[in-house]
């Protein structure tokens, strides 16, 4: 192995042309991605169930593939891979003699999807969209926990960090902005409505009786969550572990696994939902232990199977195995047409976003020789402007025009240029308005290397904005205990945060897994990583990294903390005092940490109990104030007189009894006698 192509291997970038990550030079990404996907759509339970990975054997598998990410579910088997030379070659090799499938037979059941059709079957698959019961919630964590179990091991590049990403955001998107997820039939949601429906006369009069086998995992838990919020049930439930109360109101009863077989007879319906490779229930055994003579019913939603197939043939006993479930799915999904065309324009808006990025990420590379051509004007931003108004395939075929490219991109440039052409000229006309003066500035910081956008806040105090960065995307450099404070402190502002390191403690890998709104990069950080971040924060143990960071930061205009090097910091990181909606933040300009942790003790200490719960009822009563009053200085008096109440009774005022006072106060406005 050379050189260059052993560093790309050895520091998770598998880019071509491998330059230094910290430095002036960039790579080149000549990356593309590539999946394989064996599902319900093209492989039968029995294929699937040959195709399914355990976690231990998950893990070997993205060992041996380089750089993949494998998602395993009972509806589907997929490889995704993404660098140099990527191809189908060794994920098949790999996935053929897991299965015992040969890899002719095994490129007949399964779908190959390259480059963008790949990027897409990703999102479509992680918003489920492409799932057996469309909108299924389970697909998004499954998702999530492949795609961090590659992360954990190194085995994600920049491709697959991006595009993984981009799909676990825009899935959260199309959940709450959409109705595909309301009143969804997850499978199991069906299987244990399909359960309950099934009503002996026995159980119509005693209740019904279920016993479910693997109530422990994913599936299972989901199970029992349905099972027990339904009436007239009683669940038996082999589990390993469990938060619930044994008794749980006297609807669950927790058993060993290995005494399953004991409370078969007593069972009307009968589930399982285990990863064991091996039956769970055989027919042999079953008919020894089914003495009771009743109808019962076998719901088998394992892959692979968990019931002997011949269940079903031994008297009064009906089996159903996953993929009957399809059925059911098909009438769910019928219903949900019109959340799916929502879903749909979201996907594509996402899905254009995320193109322009892998190609921006692609040519950025080339920036300082693209910078030269357009002397005089500030390209970044033309470049940031056009980026955000021209769709991928007019934004792609511009950069291939910019990088000389003598393709087919180029001429779909052309062919796109009346369509963009009122966005081009916009942007240099606004350009050109700075004058020539403007421009000469520019063009002499250039020369003296200044050219920063943000200076540095060496002697200087710090002026206590209070921004919004909810949904703002924010870099953390770094893995340890400094990193994993700072993430901790500003979730709750809700921020797209993404940690880049070679190493990630293990809180913050908590964090992640926990979906806590911080995804996770395990390698080195490169340029690219920094473009279109809302601020950053380099919490390395390594100065020379740090100050690299900062050196960036200021060049392009993004907000920089470097933790315990002030002259580099364009902003501070205050200590924070939060109670609800109310937030008191502290800063000593970076002179003494210890003084701005004593004042957040005394002030703290100072807050009243209830202030914060008191402030959110407020916000909520403030909008009333506003439409029922016209007058500022009614308003203003108002809303005084409402915080005085609230003090005099030491702000433990419920929400009815601050409506109550809040009307009379009204009233009185309304009346003139305030």
């Amino acid at each position: 192995m050379d050189s260059n192509r052993f560093c790309r291997f050895a520091f998770g970038c598998p880019d071509a042309g491998w330059e230094e990550c910290y430095g002036g030079r960039r790579e080149r990404d000549e990356s593309r991605m590539e999946c394989i996907s064996i599902s319900f759509r093209s492989a039968a339970q029995e294929m699937r169930g040959r195709l399914a990975f355990s976690k231990e054997e998950a893990e070997a598998f993205v060992e041996a593939a380089g750089c993949a990410v494998l998602l395993s579910t009972c509806n589907r088997t997929e490889v995704y891979i993404a660098g140099e030379g990527t191809d189908f070659t060794l994920p098949e090799r790999l996935l053929s003699e897991k299965s015992g499938i040969a890899a002719t037979r095994l490129r007949g059941i399964s779908g190959r999807f390259s480059g963008k059709k790949a990027t897409e079957h990703l999102y479509r698959v992680t918003c489920g969209m492409d799932s057996m019961v469309v909108g299924e919630d389970e697909i998004l964590g499954q998702v999530r926990e492949a795609y961090l179990r590659s992360c954990s091991l190194g085995k994600t590049g920049y491709e697959l960090n991006a595009v993984f990403q981009g799909a676990l955001a825009c899935a959260k998107k199309i959940k709450t902005q959409t109705d595909i997820s309301k009143a969804s039939a997850s499978i199991a949601t069906l299987a244990s409505a399909e359960g309950f429906h099934f009503q002996t006369a026995e159980a119509k009069k005693d209740g019904l009786e279920v016993l479910l086998i693997g109530g422990s995992g994913r599936m299972g838990s989901s199970l029992l969550k349905n099972l027990l919020g339904r009436t007239g049930i009683h669940v038996t439930a082999t589990r390993r572990s469990h938060g619930l109360s044994e008794t749980e109101g006297g609807k669950l009863e927790i058993v060993d696994y290995r005494e399953r077989y004991l409370y078969l007879d007593r069972a009307d319906v009968i589930l399982s939902a285990t990863e064991s490779p091996h039956y769970t229930l055989t027919a042999g055994e079953a008919a020894k232990r089914l003495c009771t003579r009743k109808n019962r019913l076998f719901l088998d939603i394992a892959v692979p199977a968990d019931i002997d197939p011949e269940m079903g043939e031994l008297p009064g006993c009906r089996l159903v195995s996953i993929d009957d479930f399809e059925r059911l799915a098909r009438e769910n999904n019928r219903r949900k047409l019109q959340a799916v065309k929502d879903a749909q324009e979201i996907l594509d808006a996402e899905l254009d976003e995320m193109y322009k990025s892998l190609a921006f990420h692609k040519a950025a590379g080339k920036m300082e020789e693209f910078r030269a051509r357009f002397e005089g004007y500030s390209f970044d931003k033309l470049l940031y402007y056009l980026r955000d108004h021209l769709d991928a395939p007019a934004f792609e075929s511009l950069l291939g025009a910019l990088d000389g490219e003598k393709s087919s991109s180029h001429a779909g440039w052309e062919e796109r240029a009346g369509e963009n052409d009122a966005a081009v000229k916009r942007v240099m006309q606004e350009e050109g308005e700075w004058g020539q003066e403007e421009r000469e500035r520019n063009r002499d910081e250039r020369e003296r290397g200044r050219g920063e956008s943000v200076c540095s806040m060496e002697g200087k105090g710090a002026f206590p904005f209070y921004m919004d960065i909810a949904g703002k995307r924010g870099v953390i450099l770094g893995g340890g205990k400094v990193a994993a404070r700072k993430i901790r402190k500003l979730l709750p502002f809700g921020p797209r945060l993404v940690c880049i390191s070679p190493v990630i403690g293990e809180e913050i890998l908590c964090m992640a897994k926990e979906g806590e709104g911080v995804e996770l990069c395990q390698r080195k950080a490169r340029e690219a990583d920094l473009e279109g971040a809302f601020f950053v924060i380099a919490a390395t143990d390594e100065k020379d990294v740090n100050g690299w960071a900062a050196e960036l930061c200021r060049r392009k205009g993004i907000l920089i903390n470097a933790v315990d090097d002030r002259k580099n910091c364009t902003f501070l990181f205050p200590a924070l005092i939060c109670d609800g909606p109310v937030t008191v933040g502290i800063s000593t300009g970076g002179n003494s940490p210890a003084a701005a942790a004593y004042l957040r003790k005394k002030l703290g200490e100072a807050i009243p109990e209830g202030m914060g719960e008191t402030t959110e009822q407020l916000g909520r009563l403030r909008e009333t104030v506003l439409n029922r009053l016209c007058g500022q200085s009614d308003r203003e008096t108002c809303l005084k007189e409402l915080f005085a109440y609230c003090e005099e009774k030491e702000f433990q005022a419920g929400q009815e009894e601050l409506e109550v006072q809040l009307e009379e106060l009204l009233e009185k406005c309304e009346g003139g006698a305030v």
